[in-house]
């Protein structure tokens, strides 16, 4: 129930700070097999770094997680 609350107010804030006419989607990234959510994965960089705000002695995420795959030459 919180988690929807909290999908709800950022929802909300988001619609509020877009201009009018422009959509505004969401994606869910815990979807693992939504093809919108399976691009971003794979292309796009993360916006928020979770490593930042994690706590001391964490386990790191996945490494490469929001990255392209590195080419090694």
């Amino acid at each position: 129930r919180a988690s929807v609350d909290a999908v709800r107010a950022m929802m909300r804030q988001s619609i509020g700070a877009v201009p009018d006419g422009l959509p505004v989607s969401t994606v869910a990234m815990s979807d693992e097999y939504d093809p919108v959510a399976m691009w971003l994965r794979a292309n796009a960089r993360p916006f928020y770094d979770r490593e930042a705000h994690a706590p001391a002695g964490a386990p790191p995420a996945a490494p490469g997680y929001g990255y392209p795959p590195q080419q090694h030459r």
